[in-house]
This record gives C-alpha cells, sequence and structure tokens, in this order.
C-alpha cells in the first residue's frame, strides 16, 4: 500500500512539472526539473508510462484505463517523432509547445488512472 502512494506522488509531482514546463515555457520550473529538450521530457514520459503498465500487470491499478492512458501515449509518441523530425533527429532541440502539452496530457492521464 504504501509503495502504491509513492508511486502515485511520484506521478503527481510528474504532472506538475509537465504542468510547470507548459505554463512557463522552457524557463523556470523547466531548468528544476530538467526537460528542457526533448530527449529528457521522451524519457520521463516513457518512464512514467511504464510504472504505470507495471502497476497494471501487478493488480495495483485497474485495467478499465488502460485505454485511455494507451491512447494519451500513442498521442505524446506522434508528437514526439514529428518534433524529433523536426528538430532535424536532435532530441537535445528544446521542447515544443505541441510536445509539452501532449506530455502534460499523458502526465495527467495516468494521475487520474491511478487514483480511480
Amino acid at each position: 500500500m504504501k509503495i502504491k502512494t509513492i508511486r502515485k506522488n511520484i506521478l503527481l509531482l510528474l504532472l506538475a512539472c509537465v504542468t510547470g514546463i507548459f505554463i512557463n515555457g522552457c524557463a523556470g520550473l523547466s531548468t528544476v526539473a530538467g526537460y528542457q529538450t526533448l530527449g529528457t521530457l521522451e524519457a520521463s514520459s516513457n518512464a512514467s508510462y511504464q510504472t504505470y503498465n507495471q502497476l497494471v500487470v501487478s493488480g495495483q491499478v485497474k485495467t478499465n484505463d488502460l485505454p485511455i492512458v494507451a491512447k494519451a501515449y500513442n498521442t505524446f509518441q506522434v508528437v514526439m517523432i514529428q518534433a524529433i523530425i523536426q528538430a532535424q533527429n536532435n532530441t537535445n532541440a528544446p521542447v515544443t509547445v505541441d510536445v509539452q502539452t501532449a506530455a502534460s496530457a499523458l502526465a495527467s492521464t495516468i494521475a487520474t488512472a491511478q487514483t480511480k
């Protein structure tokens, strides 16, 4: 039970960081959170999605929201791939608004699914 609470708090913190990046742009919270580049934001979002899937497999989270979370992840991946292509495969490029929005939606969807 304690592990579930810790994981939920980590995901909520990720949501707060991603939302902070979205609101403040690439300065401010993004410097503290470390999500200044496409690569760091992608790694963080992938880790959150993998953690969510592990919780589903272990039975700690219901499977009802899995299709919704998977759709948000797929949307994030499409936007991320487009941004990386536009950045000429440079994952050190700054995070774009579209990617910030998709990452925020993914984090929010995961956090919502875990609280049910």
